[in-house]
């Protein structure tokens, strides 16, 4: 326990810096009991986050169709929190007085955005699971193709946030970059299993539409490292499984190109009359239901000191 003059406390002031946020230098002070409320939801959403994290690093290939399910459950239960941030009415009370705040954490679209990663990434876990049960290509297809949607709804959020006036918010490269690369690999890896589900139908043509679309979108043209972002061992680790990613569907489409010309001579449609295949997201937010209050009795304390327990 320490106690401190009241004119001391009066004085004190405690700052925050944003953790998605490019300028992390700039700090912020806000004295509204809103603004602790959506902090605490939102270090608690980031800790089941960290948590689904942690045990997903424990699985290994042989246990992964029974243990995969606790970091699935807690990335949708990490879902949910953040949707009932972003569409609770703290904001309504909230937001009127944060325009001198460019910070993401105040701004409602952050927990859409943080939700939708949740929710992609828990996807992600589906998806792994279709591809080790040897579902079909047209299955495969089409959960890659509802993680890339979820990935994209995030990146325009963001995209929107930063062109904001008149707070403008200046949001952090690595989560933006984070979120573009993993739409475009979904993306890609949804048209490569649709171009092999037209080849295996007997229409290696339109196969070879489907897996140039998904060439084009790993294109080396498109996606190089971003000079901007220091790269570490985890963000090589994903260029590398991005690059593996590309080499295979070149792969893929070079073996089928093959067959076309020795064998098939199918037509090849113009890649202008191929679209993004049909999405299916099976992951579903898990509801976070708010608790209930307890009653909380203040005794005022009497003298001049402030006690700080």
């Amino acid at each position: 326990m320490a106690q401190f003059p009241i004119d001391f406390c009066k004085s004190l002031k405690i700052s925050w810096t944003s953790a998605f946020s490019e300028t992390t230098y700039t700090f912020l002070t806000h004295h509204d009991w809103y603004y602790e409320v959506t902090y605490v939801l939102l270090v608690y959403g980031l800790l089941h986050r960290r948590l689904a994290a942690e045990k997903l690093s424990m699985v290994t290939d042989e246990d992964f169709d029974t243990l995969c399910q606790e970091p699935s459950r807690l990335l949708r239960e990490a879902a949910g929190i953040f949707n009932y941030v972003a569409t609770s009415d703290i904001f309504v009370k909230f937001c009127p007085n944060l325009v001198d705040y460019p910070v993401p954490e105040l701004c409602p679209e952050i927990y859409t955005i943080l939700a939708n990663i949740s929710l992609a990434e828990s996807q992600e876990i589906v998806l792994k699971k279709a591809i080790r049960g040897s579902k079909t290509a047209t299955v495969l297809s089409k959960l890659a193709s509802g993680i890339c949607t979820l990935y994209d709804e995030a990146y325009q959020k963001i995209d929107s946030m930063t062109k904001d006036k008149p707070r403008k918010y200046r949001f952090n490269v690595l989560i933006t970059e984070y979120v573009k690369l993993n739409r475009d690999l979904f993306g890609a890896l949804s048209y490569k299993y649709m171009g092999i589900h037209h080849y295996q139908a007997g229409h290696p043509g339109t196969g070879l539409s489907y897996l140039s679309k998904a060439e084009n979108l790993l294109s080396k043209k498109t996606y190089t490292p971003n000079p901007k972002i220091p790269l570490n061992t985890d963000l090589l680790s994903f260029w590398s499984k991005f690059e593996q990613e590309r080499n295979t569907i070149s792969t893929i489409r070079e073996e089928i190109q093959k067959d076309n010309l020795e064998i098939y001579h199918d037509k090849i449609p113009d890649l202008s009359k191929i679209e993004m295949p049909e999405g299916k997201i099976l992951a579903q937010i898990i509801p976070f239901e708010q608790p209930p209050g307890n009653p909380l009795t203040l005794t005022p304390l009497k003298g001049g000191l402030c006690t700080i327990l």
